[in-house]
């Protein structure tokens, strides 16, 4: 059986990433990664996260590699391999991204 993520069952609480006290989650492959994107309400800031089978969510920037200049906002999908795809800023111009994060 696959390793349950941030969401063992569906009852339980997803948690936010540190300072923020919001979450969604967007998506769920069939290993149990989780992705989605966690916020602070007050600030507005908004950051895509990953949540492997560690069960910690992770800020998803944390886990790729050349991602100077990004600003990570939502993952909105995830496949079997684990390719993630979203949305984000770069040089203050919103764009889509497709990346494969590290471990």
């Amino acid at each position: 059986m696959a390793s349950p993520g941030c969401l063992p069952t569906m009852q339980d609480d997803l948690g936010v990433l540190s300072g923020d006290n919001y979450s969604v989650a967007l998506a769920i492959n069939n290993t149990g990664t989780t992705v989605g994107y966690s916020k602070n309400t007050s600030t507005g800031v908004q950051r895509a996260f990953v949540c492997y089978d560690d069960g910690i969510m992770h800020d998803l920037i944390t886990k790729v590699s050349n991602a100077t200049g990004w600003t990570l906002q939502a993952a909105e999908g995830i496949n079997t391999n684990g390719w993630i795809v979203g949305w984000g800023t770069k040089s203050n111009t919103q764009r889509a991204f497709v990346l494969a994060p590290n471990q």
